[in-house]
């Protein structure tokens, strides 16, 4: 899990990995580069308000409100607040 600190040199370092990140389109043998973004993150990239507007509700409000972590049946041992990254007020 990377945090993003800096955005000027998150921006950078995607741009050294871009053509490194496995595609849909590609299987590799050996091994595959792939990267996520929470919203937290795409903010931290600086994208502007009518770029991040487009984002859905659900990836916006994330996964870790009660109701959806009961959907998902992360509950008990599984709760979001047991989650070693990802979890309510952690960084992005």
């Amino acid at each position: 899990m990377l945090e993003i600190s800096d955005p000027h040199l998150a921006k950078q370092w995607l741009s050294v990995v871009a053509d490194t990140i496995t595609t849909s389109n590609a299987r590799p043998e050996k091994n595959a580069l792939n990267i996520a973004f929470t919203y937290a993150g795409i903010e931290k990239l600086g994208l502007q308000a009518e770029e991040l507007a487009q984002f859905s509700e659900e990836f916006i409000i994330g996964m870790t409100t009660p109701h959806k972590s009961l959907l998902l049946g992360d509950v008990q041992e599984s709760a979001p607040t047991h989650w070693r990254w990802g979890a309510p007020g952690t960084q992005a």
